[in-house]
């Protein structure tokens, strides 16, 4: 005999629809490691630039949700640009298909974080964030190429003076 249970709390960070399964909640972001880590969320693998420095911030968070306990820091090193990569296994199953990148950010500068969406032919990018010291989301609705040979999507720091960013909620949604 099976029992049920009500709860009180819904985990709102896995959205229908989301390419990354969940996987751009950051909730379990790269400490100092250096290559591509394998997330559990259906072979998505999930790495970073080599410039610039990663680590989990617990402080300065957008908890949408009480499962929200962390976000992923990113301080570019001041000369390169600096960011998260997700791969997208299936890449195939997006061709001709019109998708939204989005993602929370907080920077303490206007102007240099953003989140795109390359598929080998073409990239294509967000407008970045408009202000400094608060949570924004940046989005950007993008057509996959009829002959892509990739799906990554990337969120970070552009090239410059070194800027602090902090990156939740990264969604592919279809």
């Amino acid at each position: 005999k099976q029992s049920w249970a009500l709860v009180d709390v819904i985990d709102s960070r896995l959205v229908t629809g989301d390419a990354l399964r969940g996987a751009g909640t950051l909730q379990q972001p790269f400490g100092t490691e250096t290559t591509g880590v394998a997330d559990d969320s259906g072979g998505i693998t999930v790495s970073k630039s080599s410039n610039g420095t990663f680590t989990r911030e617990t402080t300065i968070i957008d908890q949408k949700v009480r499962q929200d306990t962390s976000a992923q820091k990113i301080v570019s090193d001041g000369t390169n640009a600096a960011y998260l990569e997700f791969t997208i296994p299936n890449w195939q199953a997006y061709v001709g298909l019109t998708v939204t990148i989005e993602a929370r950010v907080y920077a303490n500068t206007a102007s240099r974080v953003t989140i795109a969406a390359l598929d080998g032919v073409t990239t294509t990018t967000s407008d970045s964030n408009a202000t400094a010291n608060k949570w924004v989301t940046l989005s950007k609705a993008v057509t996959i190429g009829a002959a892509p040979t990739q799906f990554l999507v990337r969120c970070g720091v552009t090239a410059g003076s070194a800027v602090t960013a902090y990156i939740q909620h990264i969604r592919v949604i279809t």
